[in-house]
């Protein structure tokens, strides 16, 4: 009995390498896209409507709120390039001086963010959640 086989194109090395580029490309781009689109949406409301009536709950915080808000958007556009081998292999000053920029505005975020939980006036069911129950002199 006589077999017919029929070859299969297997791809080749550079082939390979140019679709992992063009997925690494794709998915760093929609990170990044999701960022801008974040800030756009999220943060850039507090800055356009800078008055007690449009931030109301948050007017006598606004000093952790903003605190908050700039740490966390520096770190959220700043992140990504942390991952890029292609700035960190090329420039290895870039890379490390965005790495400070990263966490300096983590350490904004982080004590904006504990600013406002322990100013919270919101009741103590959000300040018992956002400040736990076992934590002691809470």
């Amino acid at each position: 009995m006589a077999q017919a086989t029929i070859p299969v194109p297997v791809p080749t090395r550079s082939a390979t390498r140019t679709f992992k580029r063009a997925a690494s490309a794709l998915a760093w781009s929609g990170v990044v896209l999701l960022a801008i689109t974040f800030v756009a949406k999220y943060v850039v409301f507090y800055y356009r409507h800078y008055d007690p009536v449009s931030i109301d709950p948050y007017w006598p915080r606004r000093g952790w709120l903003f605190l908050h808000i700039n740490g966390g958007t520096l770190a959220l556009l700043t992140g990504p390039f942390q991952f890029s081998s292609r700035v960190r292999n090329r420039n290895l000053a870039i890379h490390r001086w965005t790495g400070r920029v990263f966490l300096f505005g983590v350490g904004m975020g982080i004590i904006g963010a504990a600013g406002l939980s322990l100013t919270s006036t919101f009741g103590w069911a959000l300040g018992y959640g956002i400040r736990g129950s076992r934590l002691p002199g809470w």
